[in-house]
């Protein structure tokens, strides 16, 4: 479990974060220590289908609807990221532009 200590947080626990790329390796690592702290968090990626481990797999340690996903098909473009950044108070972007 992370140690950083709730008075050195700029957002509160409790909030949103937008992880972009959160089903993949370094993403989900980050899902993983962010509802660690106590975060909720919001996830996207390019294809819904190939998400929907990442609900089982970080329901079981941190609990039911801490974790959202939203689709986002061409993350080239700002304007798709407007339906996810909704209620978000943090984002963090690891998401590659090409999917390999």
């Amino acid at each position: 479990m992370s140690s950083l200590k709730i008075e050195y947080r700029r957002i509160p626990a409790g909030s949103t974060i937008l992880v972009t790329g959160g089903s993949r390796f370094i993403g989900g690592h980050i899902v993983n220590q962010l509802m660690q702290l106590g975060y909720k968090v919001c996830s996207t990626g390019r294809d819904a289908d190939r998400s929907v481990w990442t609900n089982k797999f970080f329901e079981q340690p941190h609990g039911p609807r801490k974790l959202e996903f939203v689709e986002v098909k061409d993350f080239s473009m700002a304007e798709n990221f407007w339906n996810a950044m909704k209620g978000v108070e943090g984002l963090i972007y690891v998401a590659s532009r090409i999917d390999i």
